[in-house]
């Protein structure tokens, strides 16, 4: 609960170690004035587990001494006459502190999560949104009319794809500094987006406002139909997301790693071996299947960032650098495999690379200049039947331009001769096709974001680049025997039926159980300490108690406490002792507002 206050770990962990103690500090004061307390004070203070904990250990500690101990029958009964406290009452307590103490977690860590989340308002829990969620929200044909597109600059938004991820004039200011200024951009589902930029452009800050991470200024943004500021929850449940740096549990294997995180997203447990093998095979990591990931490399780390971004079903893939840390040969691998998954899924990665952007596009460009009797539909007809899978990107004017999957290079050489025989009777005046590399595009953003930069302060960056790119292509080579993964199991996948309800949350549970009993068998030193510090802390409680009569203090017993009282008494003989002890009795009682009332005697 501490810790949901408080943004950075050092400071929680300080702070929640001092208020654990200080908590314990109102037992003092109530251990020395308990016999004078009434029941309501001494359950208030039993809000303060601390409090409640020692008290019941006090009472239980009683009733060992008397060698009764605690029962079933004796719940709801004190250790003593004089005690109006039992057993009972700190076992209903520390249940409510543990509630109290649940409640306020959850309210802080929702209202206020710190760096990384996206606050709710402090009136959520009565909006019905928060518990039943938010309806899809489709804005596809708005977003395309509500971004004004310059043909020369923007490319067409494909009509036969659906959008996977929807940006809408997204801001992202970190006090005074903007990180990211009107983002409007739609990411379309089968295939893979690639965001390219220098460090500090606001690639991993887009990346973490998208996941969720961090709240965004202004601007809207869609997953699957989801805002990302209402149903995050939602969103989560089909998204997967590898970040810049790893975060992976050091004493866990690489299969644990997968199983633990399939466990979390619902994936059914009959399945999860088949998978965790397969995608441990596609990437090459066989051999590390026990091998605890602290004591890998850094590629094979990255290698396992990837998978777990990929595993559970994952239908929205980000990716923020996930190539980082990898030899070339590991990277082209990579590469094709986000090729081969990039079906019925969104990715949208970040990079360095602009090699690897170019491998990750979507292909060649053929633009055809029409004739004013040309005949749009046969030409079309006709590339798609030379290249399956090649798409109409603009048919604006008198320009007419395809895309051309890569995977068919070695169809192109027909195509363009049947066009040079059928130029005339189809329409057109000439075309050509080309590829533009992303080397070229960044350099020339360079030069259009920076005019007043010379030639002279970008040729060293190029030359250092087509240097790494020439080195790299030798060892790229290696790969033309490499045996490309065949991926029928994902059809599998995408009809299996995921957990729900109670079976999931016993399922996760399972799975926290198991990485934490992991946990403490490969760091027992740790726990044996905490075990070791929780035997001498009580201890030394038990040590300072005092448990001998004086533990209640002495009360001074009159007849004040039970109001105006008739006193009875009786009286043998008429000796003077007895008539000036009865006098003396009746002046004391007066006093007292108190009466005296003789009765015969016996």
């Amino acid at each position: 609960m501490v810790s949901t206050f408080f943004s950075k770990t050092r400071l929680a962990a300080s702070a929640g170690n001092l208020l654990f103690f200080a908590s314990f500090f109102p037992y003092n004061f109530i251990s020395e004035y308990y016999g004078m307390l009434d029941l309501t004070t001494k359950i208030t203070a039993c809000l303060s587990a601390n409090v409640a904990l020692a008290l019941g250990i006090n009472i239980l500690i009683k009733l060992e001494i008397q060698e009764i101990g605690v029962k079933w029958d004796n719940l709801w009964t004190p250790a003593n006459l004089e005690d109006n406290l039992n057993f009972g009452y700190m076992l209903g307590m520390l249940l409510l502190d543990a509630f109290l103490y649940s409640l306020v977690t959850w309210y802080v860590e929702a209202v206020f999560p710190g760096q990384c989340g996206v606050p709710q308002p402090w009136y959520f829990f009565i909006m019905r949104s928060y518990w039943f969620g938010k309806p899809k929200i489709r804005k596809i044909g708005e977003e395309a009319k509500s971004i004004p597109v310059v043909h020369n600059c923007y490319e067409a938004e494909p009509s036969n794809l659906e959008a996977g991820i929807q940006i809408k004039h997204l801001h992202k200011e970190f006090k005074t500094k903007p990180a990211i200024n009107n983002l409007s951009l739609n990411i379309y589902e089968g295939q893979v987006t690639v965001l390219l930029g220098h460090n500090g452009a606001g690639k991993t800050t887009t990346l973490s406002v998208l996941t969720g991470r961090f709240a965004a200024t202004r601007g809207e943004a869609y997953i699957n139909g989801y805002n990302i500021s209402d149903n995050m929850a939602e969103i989560r449940k089909d998204l997967g997301f590898c970040p810049q740096h790893d975060l992976l549990f050091d004493d866990l294997t690489l299969s644990e790693h997968l199983f633990f995180y399939c466990m979390i997203k619902g994936h059914p447990q009959n399945i999860n071996c088949v998978e965790i093998n397969r995608m441990l095979s596609v990437f090459n990591l066989q051999e590390n299947y026990h091998t605890l990931s602290g004591s890998v490399s850094g590629g094979v780390r990255r290698k396992l960032s990837i998978i777990l971004a990929l595993m559970g079903g994952s239908k929205v893939v980000i990716l923020d650098e996930p190539s980082s840390g990898m030899d070339p040969m590991s990277r082209r691998a990579t590469w094709d495999i986000l090729q081969h998954y990039k079906q019925n899924r969104t990715i949208l990665l970040t990079t360095h690379y602009m090699d690897e952007a170019d491998v990750l596009g979507a292909g060649y460009h053929i633009v055809l200049e029409k004739e004013p009797y040309c005949d749009v539909d046969n030409i079309i007809a006709m590339i798609q039947q030379h290249v399956p899978g090649s798409m109409l990107e603009n048919d604006i004017g008198n320009e007419l331009s395809f895309i051309l999957p890569k995977k068919y290079v070695s169809r192109f050489e027909t195509l363009f001769t049947e066009l040079e025989m059928r130029q005339k009777a189809l329409g057109i005046a000439n075309f050509g096709a080309s590829i533009t590399t992303m080397e070229e595009v960044f350099l020339k953003v360079n030069k259009l974001a920076a005019p007043q930069r010379s030639i002279q302060t970008i040729q060293p960056y190029y030359l250092t680049y087509k240097k790494m790119r020439q080195d790299e292509q030798q060892n790229v080579n290696i790969l033309r025997n490499y045996n490309k993964p065949i991926f029928p199991y994902l059809r599998e996948i995408a009809t299996v039926k995921f957990n729900t309800g109670v079976p999931l949350y016993r399922q996760q549970f399972y799975s926290m159980f198991i990485k934490r009993a992991l946990f403490i068998g490969r760091n027992w030193k740790l726990m044996f300490l905490q075990i070791i510090v929780v035997l001498v802390v009580t201890t030394y409680l038990l040590l300072s108690l005092h448990l001998d009569d004086n533990d209640i203090p002495e009360r001074e017993l009159n007849l004040s406490h039970y109001g105006k009282t008739i006193v009875p008494y009786s009286i043998s003989g008429n000796s003077d002792l007895a008539l000036n002890l009865i006098k003396n009795l009746k002046i004391f009682l007066k006093s007292k507002n108190q009466s005296l009332k003789k009765i015969k005697g016996l």
